[in-house]
């Protein structure tokens, strides 16, 4: 045997696979990938098979070839050929226009509106009469409204009235003396500002028992399983436990206990699961009632048929039988 295959070597794992990436994340990737590829292919034969239909081929002469020197498809070009065309008729429909002797209006401006218009606007460029009518409306518009914050302090007529001891304390204090309010809420921006003003750092520590270190010391060894397992089963089986155990301790405070007759605990006796199950007084009872139903119909219907055969009835079997 002179056969040998030749085989290729296998792509490495490290290269397949990408690093830090989950397992569940990579197949997904993967099989997107793929369903992506599948659809590209299919794509692709679809528009191999249609090409396929299309065998109409247009037999363009060499002018048409030559006038053709962009070389790009019609319908890239079909924009821009409508909008030289809409140019075109613009045109034409302008000088018709201009040639048409029907249309002689011509709009007439008084001297007085001209007048007007140039002393406004002046002889300066647009631009300029822009900002300057801009620059006035704006002045225009805080004007009015310093107006109207005037008359509505107008209408509001409180005043604070501050009492003797805050003017004088105010006056005779170096802190605050001679200082507006303004004056004195910047100063004291200022000093937050300050490094002096900074908070100091707190050296509270608060002291963990020893079951707390414990617990810290226990939970940040274990793993990420262990401590899924211990949330989702653990702390809840835990919880049920001291549960039952606060309702065990609540109840057990009250002793009260009922009494019962000697009859109705033979009546309340506790049955086992077999004599649930088999019932068998349940069927005894049954069948007693059904024997007694049997008799009192029997005592009712006292009507007893003759079965016995009569002679004619023999000689006619006889007859049929052969004998």
């Amino acid at each position: 045997c002179t056969f040998k295959p030749q085989l290729t070597a296998a792509p490495s794992k490290s290269s397949s696979a990408t690093p830090g990436v989950p397992v569940e994340v990579r197949l997904i990737n993967e099989a997107n990938n793929k369903q992506s590829l599948r659809q590209r292919a299919k794509r692709h034969l679809e528009e191999q098979e249609f090409q396929k239909t299309c065998t109409f081929k247009p037999k363009i002469n060499t002018t048409s070839r030559y006038l053709d020197t962009e070389h790009r498809p019609l319908h890239e070009r079909v924009g821009q050929m409508q909008r030289e065309r809409r140019e075109k008729l613009h045109e034409a429909k302008v000088k018709e226009e201009s040639k048409n002797p029907d249309l002689t209006f011509r709009p007439q401006i008084n001297a007085k509106s001209a007048q007007l218009a140039d002393r406004q606007h002046g002889s300066g460029s647009v631009i300029q009469r822009l900002v300057e009518n801009s620059e006035a409306s704006l002045q225009r518009k805080l004007s009015k409204m310093a107006e109207i914050e005037i008359e509505r302090e107008g209408e509001q007529s409180f005043r604070p009235r501050p009492n003797t001891n805050s003017d004088r304390i105010l006056e005779t204090s170096d802190k605050f003396g001679g200082k507006s309010f303004f004056e004195r809420q910047q100063e004291a921006l200022q000093r937050r500002q300050t490094p002096e003003y900074a908070a100091p750092e707190y050296q509270f520590r608060p002291s963990l028992g020893a079951n707390s270190e414990m617990l810290l010391l226990e939970r940040e060894q274990e793993t990420m399983e262990e401590r899924i397992d211990r949330l989702a089963y653990r702390d809840r089986e835990r919880q049920e436990m001291s549960r039952e155990s606060v309702q065990e301790q609540y109840y057990a405070q009250f002793s009260f206990r009922p009494e019962i007759n000697q009859i109705s605990k033979q009546l309340g006796s506790s049955h086992s699961v077999q004599e649930l199950h088999t019932d068998e007084k349940r069927r005894q009872r049954m069948a007693e009632l059904q024997r007694r139903a049997a008799e009192e119909q029997e005592m009712e219907c006292t009507f007893r048929p003759d079965t016995r055969r009569s002679r004619a009835t023999a000689s006619m079997g006889d007859v049929r039988t052969g004998g």
